[in-house]
């Protein structure tokens, strides 16, 4: 197993190693990692807290590759297109809008005049959008508070925020600090996004050598994942310090593949179509095709590049 670097200053254990920096949401990485797939491979592992933080890191160049959702990618792209997809590693069902019982009632009206906890430029604040409009809510009727992940937990749970979007596992970590409090508006639970894997368009030569041993060690995972459920929470749950009745009530909420969807293409042009329309970012809208590297991972598993490029 290679080693892990959890933001505390350590040191690489190269001198160039590829640095792969992913949350707790790129769950087959972790997977690949405490299986032992990733042996052999010149690559250092960091936690990151959100997908922001990696796009914002690989872009600067202090990661060779980061995991986010499309959404945060995009948003990145919009106002740096340096960066590149090379994979979607799962689509995920994970982001919430949960409110504290004590302030607000159960109906999508409740929420106007409220403050409303999102990570800016993170998938939670485009699906608040979504769910207000579809509400007859605007977005301004709310009181947007920027926060991290780790940080929303903290202010819904000390009453800083009326309510919060976020993912898991901060969604699980709520939910138990508020208990019988917390409210759940499960009419806008289907909403999913994929998790993919980024780096820049211009790899180095030890990056692109290295990707498609990464892409494979992915698929393994994924391969394990699927024959092995329970094994893997299990594994998941010890190496990312989970509760492993959490995982199990979360995992049905992720499908674990390394793919590269047609519908991916689809989701990523109304989210940057959304950016510009609401002044977040300056049109046109790109070529999102501009930003899609199928080669490396068609390279692995041709079957799993399911776009027309």
């Amino acid at each position: 197993m290679i080693a892990a670097i959890f933001l505390s200053g350590a040191s690489p254990v190269s001198a160039e190693p590829v640095r792969i920096g992913t949350s707790k949401t790129g769950m087959l990485i972790w997977l690949a990692d405490a299986n032992g797939y990733l042996d052999g491979l010149d690559i250092v592992l960091e936690e990151v807290g959100s997908g922001v933080v990696a796009a914002n890191r690989v872009a600067e160049g202090s990661l060779t590759f980061g995991t986010s959702s499309e959404f945060a990618f995009i948003s990145k792209t919009l106002t740096a297109p340096t960066l590149c997809i090379y994979a979607t590693i799962s689509a995920s069902r994970t982001t919430r809008l949960i409110a504290r019982g004590d302030r607000i009632g159960p109906a999508p009206e409740d929420l106007a005049g409220r403050r409303i906890a999102v990570t800016p430029n993170g998938i939670g604040q485009y699906f608040l959008s979504q769910y207000l409009a579809l509400s007859g809510l605007d977005i301004e009727t709310v009181t947007l508070v920027n926060a991290r992940p780790d940080e929303i937990v903290r202010l819904i749970s000390e009453g800083e925020v009326d309510a919060a979007m976020t993912w898991e596992p901060h969604v699980s970590h709520i939910r138990k600090a508020l208990g019988d409090l917390a409210i759940d508006y499960p009419d806008q639970a289907d909403q999913y996004y994929y998790f993919v894997l980024h780096g820049r368009c211009d790899l180095s030569e030890d990056a692109a050598a290295t990707l498609p041993a990464f892409l494979n060690a992915l698929h393994r995972a994924e391969l394990f994942a699927q024959d092995n459920p329970d094994e893997a929470k299990r594994i998941l749950a010890n190496r990312l310090s989970i509760d492993f009745t959490a995982l199990e009530e979360i995992w049905p909420q992720h499908s674990f593949a390394v793919v590269l969807p047609q519908d991916l293409i689809n989701a990523i042009e109304a989210e940057a179509d959304w950016r510009i329309e609401n002044g977040l970012a300056e049109g046109p809208t790109p070529n999102v095709l501009d930003f899609v590297r199928p080669g490396p991972l068609n390279s692995v598993a041709p079957q799993a590049v399911r776009m027309v490029y």
